[in-house]
């Protein structure tokens, strides 16, 4: 009688196995620049208790499109603050170099840019910003929100 249920449970097993899917999921796109896009892009997060307070992406533009070589790194700054969806009042935030505020030119929400956004996320602001072009490997920005704290990210940048 055991060697029945040993049976079956081999063969439950055996078509369990058998029927599983061996090939891993891979995502592939046609999209050469949101794949470049994805390549030259970094997200650090601002958290708290355990939660994230903002969100900071940046993408390096030099490398997508040619028209943004043009003698200064070029990025794309998603910023996602968390508190600002569910509160009325207004949170300010700057975006630093080397201690320096960096001027944020707002894209809208119909700027052809957004076709290619790789990690976007509806509810940030997306900014574009430029860095003069010095003999250096990275740039590091710093995003600075009043009210909730700091985080700094390094991408690697071509000369």
């Amino acid at each position: 009688m055991i060697g029945k249920y040993v049976l079956l449970l081999f063969i439950a097993i055996f078509v369990f196995i058998g029927c599983s899917n061996k090939k891993q999921d891979v995502f592939i796109t046609d999209n050469k620049i949101y794949s470049v896009a994805l390549q030259h892009t970094k997200k650090i997060d601002i958290i708290e208790s355990f939660g994230s307070k903002a969100i900071f992406t940046v993408t390096y533009l030099n490398y997508v499109n040619e028209i943004y070589d043009d003698g200064k790194h070029n990025f794309l700054v998603g910023v996602y603050i968390a508190d600002k969806h569910f509160k009325d009042e207004k949170i300010k935030y700057i975006i630093l170099n080397n201690g320096l505020e960096l001027e944020l030119r707002q894209l809208n929400e119909n700027d052809l840019m957004f076709g290619n956004i790789p990690l976007e996320n509806k509810w940030a602001d997306y900014h574009l910003v430029s860095v003069p072009k010095e003999e250096q490997n990275s740039v590091t920005l710093e995003l600075d929100v009043e009210g909730i704290g700091n985080t700094i990210l390094t991408l690697p940048v071509k000369n």
